[in-house]
């Protein structure tokens, strides 16, 4: 599931419709809804298709869709393996996210005020 919530995230960083990332992918619509619900997985090769229609490296979205799971050993910057700690690093790295997402759409002020 995190594969479509990168995946929807990078759709939306990129200003492209759901409908428009169909047609630069050529995946047929029922297909691709199918995939975006979770009811058929995405394989390497869509998201390889998926990466090059909104500008990205495939990579990027596969490491970016696996951070989560990884987090839930804990936190490899100090070795803390404790459940407790994984979860304030995911929450950390979420609310990160979430004020990226937000900064980038917020208006700037052209008197610099």
């Amino acid at each position: 599931m995190r594969v479509i919530d990168v995946i929807e995230n990078a759709r939306r960083d990129a200003d492209v419709s759901q409908a428009e990332l169909i047609q630069r992918t050529g995946m047929g619509r029922n297909t691709f809804y199918k995939k975006l619900r979770g009811e058929v997985p995405f394989n390497t090769n869509d998201i390889d298709v998926i990466a090059e229609a909104l500008g990205c490296d495939p990579m990027l979205i596969l490491r970016t869709a696996a951070k989560p799971a990884l987090s839930v050993v804990g936190d490899p910057d100090t070795g803390d393996l404790s459940p407790k700690r994984a979860t304030e690093k995911a929450r950390e790295s979420w609310n990160n996210g979430i004020e990226k997402r937000a900064a980038k759409k917020r208006p700037t002020d052209d008197d610099g005020k």
